[in-house]
């Protein structure tokens, strides 16, 4: 069984207690590291990435999780001395 990978990336936002955006992006790949350069792509967007490693050949396929990758946060800019 040669294995597969599937990558998953979701953003939730939040705005006074409800969500306001719930996406989520699909991709594959039959090699790790096209897998985690997906996974990037999907971080540097904002999203959170999983990365699954697919198994077939048996009656159904069998998803081993192999990393989560969160998004890195901006930090916060300074207030422009111009905005006041």
């Amino acid at each position: 069984m040669i294995p597969s990978y599937q990558i998953q990336g979701r953003i939730l936002e939040w705005s006074t207690g409800r969500v306001v955006r719930d996406e989520v992006r699909h991709a594959s790949s039959d090699s790790i590291e096209m897998a985690k350069r997906q996974a990037q792509a999907f971080t540097d967007a904002g999203f959170t990435a999983w990365i699954f490693e697919v198994r077939t050949g048996s009656l159904s396929p069998q998803y081993t999780l192999l990393q989560r990758i969160r998004p890195v946060r901006a930090k916060a800019s300074p207030p422009s001395p111009h905005s006041a």
